[in-house]
Parts: C-alpha cells; structure tokens; sequence
C-alpha cells in the first residue's frame, strides 16, 4: 500500500494527513491554543518523597511539581501488565490488554466486575515508594494528565508513544494484544507478526497491538514506522535529554 504524509503549518496550527492509495486516511490537526503537556516526556528531579501517600512529586520543569503515585513506578513484569491494562481501561472504558503468555508470569488483569470500577483501585503495590525513589533522585517521566488548578501533572514513568494500531514501550520488552481482540487465531497472527519483527531487526522495546489492527495485513500494521518513527523518536528523546542507555 502506498502511503503519503502531507503536513501543513502555519503560526496558529498544524495539520497532519495520511494518505492510503491517494485517499485521505487520518487526518490530525494541533492547533496552538489546544496545546498541553500530556504525552510529554521529561527528565524530572524527585523533589519530595511522601511515604504515607505512596507518593512523590517531581519537578519536571513546570510551574507545579508532577504527582508520581508508587504504581507508575513499579517496574516488576507483572505489575507493568496490569497497569498497562488498567491505564487502556481507563483511557478507552472498554479496551483492555493481553499480555503475551508466559509461565513465569503471574494472573492477568481482567475487567471482572461491572459498571466503570477504577482498576488502579484494585492494584496492591507491593513495594514502598521510600524504597524507590529519593529525594534529588533524577527519573524519566510522561505526562499522564494536565496540572489542574493547584495541582501539578499526573506523571508516570511507563513510558509510551501511541499509533494507530501499535503502541511502543520503550521500558518494556513485553508482545501486548488488545482483548477486544477476541480470537485466540488473529491474537496468536498479529503477536507472530510482532515478533518476526523484533527478531528480524533486533528491535528492542516493548509493542501492545491496538484493536484497530485486527484483521489487518503486515503491510497496513507498518511495523517499520514503529522501529523507524517510534524507536527514533524514543532515542531522540534519551540524545536530547542526555541520558545513557548503559546505566
């Protein structure tokens, strides 16, 4: 399939479009009033550590500190995969995700009850943010939500660029599939897709396989925009902030 990006910008917006075989597939539009911090990524200073919260906050160079609760610190395998499922939850109220099997991996999350539950509610962390994190401690964070009032960003240090159909997590190493994505077939298709991939070009990072890929071809899945656009990205980011991926 051929593709096409056409960007338009001028002093007020910025407007995106993709073609797919001359016809407009996406089209995104940013216009400079709508702006915010969310899905920034930035290298923040632990300012003050609140153990009986399971809290910190970070300056990340905004007018408040962002508040960095101890589940978006935890970096166990098992605990990303619930997150990972909780934060899709509660970003879209209906899609979750399915981490790729192991049986060195604990339970998954599931969407269990009924109604709109909080499924971060359900989470027990397992370690204190004391043991964590310390004051003057230097972390890499992304905006999770935009300051409010008095209250700084929500932050969080899962890190992740988002597509169309994939989502890149640079911390993780983890094949995620969407459970909209129902059929264990076109699960067991579009994880053999992702790690054909990984394997092929060394790729290094963790995929989630959004619904939207479901029943889509290798050529429209564009894994190279994840290795080319998203990995790049990702290392722009670590080149820009002065970070050393040996440490």
């Amino acid at each position: 399939m051929n593709k096409e990006m056409i960007v338009s910008s001028n002093g007020h917006e910025v407007v995106a479009s993709i073609l797919e075989e001359d016809q407009v597939g996406e089209i995104y539009i940013e216009r400079e009033k709508d702006r915010g911090v969310v899905g920034n990524i930035y290298k923040g200073r632990v300012n003050k550590v609140l153990p009986g919260m399971q809290s910190a906050f970070v300056d990340i160079g905004l007018e408040r500190d962002g508040f960095l609760y101890v589940s978006d610190v935890i970096d166990t395998l098992d605990e990303i995969d619930q997150l990972e499922a909780a934060d899709e939850e509660l970003e879209s109220g209906l899609e979750t995700v399915e981490p790729e099997p192991s049986k060195e991996r604990g339970t998954r999350l599931r969407n269990g009850g009924r109604g709109r539950s909080n499924p971060r509610a359900q989470l027990k962390p397992t370690h204190k943010i004391d043991e964590l994190l310390e004051s003057g401690q230097e972390i890499l964070v992304q905006v999770l939500k935009e300051p409010l009032g008095t209250k700084g960003a929500r932050i969080t240090t899962h890190l992740s660029v988002a597509g169309r159909f994939l989502v890149f997590m640079p911390a993780s190493d983890n094949i995620g599939v969407s459970r909209k994505i129902d059929t264990r077939e076109e699960r067991g298709r579009l994880r053999g897709i992702v790690r054909q991939f990984r394997e092929e070009h060394e790729f290094s990072g963790g995929i989630i396989i959004r619904t939207a890929a479901s029943r889509r071809s290798k050529d429209d899945i564009d894994l190279f925009e994840i290795n080319e656009a998203f990995a790049a990205q990702y290392l722009g980011v670590e080149k820009e902030l002065g970070l050393d991926r040996d440490t």
